[in-house]
This record gives C-alpha cells, sequence and structure tokens, in this order.
C-alpha cells in the first residue's frame, strides 16, 4: 500500500483465514503480491492539490498492522474499494 508517498508492507502470518488474498500462498510464491485489507474509514477530505484523501485503521476489523506496528494510514480514496 502506497500512503503519502510511502510503501507500506503488511506481513500476513496468519493461515487460518484468506483475510489478504483468496490465492494459495506459500514459501514458493513470488514475494510482494497485491491483495487487499479491510478498513475502518476514519475521516475523507480534499488535499492541497485537490486530491481527495482518506485516513483509514486496518486494526479494525481484523487486526492487520503494517510490518512496523503501524494501523492507521492516510491513502488517495481511489485506493479504497468498498464491498
Amino acid at each position: 500500500m502506497r500512503a503519502r508517498g510511502r510503501g507500506w508492507r503488511f506481513a500476513y502470518l496468519c493461515r487460518k483465514l484468506p483475510i489478504v488474498t483468496n490465492e494459495d500462498l506459500w514459501s514458493t510464491s513470488s514475494y510482494p503480491c497485491e491483495g487487499a485489507i479491510a478498513c475502518q474509514l476514519l475521516a475523507q477530505w480534499e488535499g492541497v492539490g485537490g486530491q481527495d484523501l482518506s485516513r483509514i485503521d486496518t486494526s479494525k476489523p481484523w487486526g492487520v498492522e503494517s510490518s512496523s506496528g503501524v494501523t492507521e494510514f492516510v491513502v488517495a480514496s481511489s485506493q479504497l474499494h468498498v464491498i
């Protein structure tokens, strides 16, 4: 995921339920790979350059955090998909 020009990595270590991807990933799979993370929308606004921005929290609903422990991010609203 990219947020404010910075790339973030998420390590999905639990194989109980597929919460990031439906792919059957193994140690022999090609990494990094694309996926989606459920999140809670905290706020939306228009940024300085007219870009629609959103603050999200990935700790809800499934407790996902970046490899450095971060759970709140500002992302381009276009990166979000309502399911």
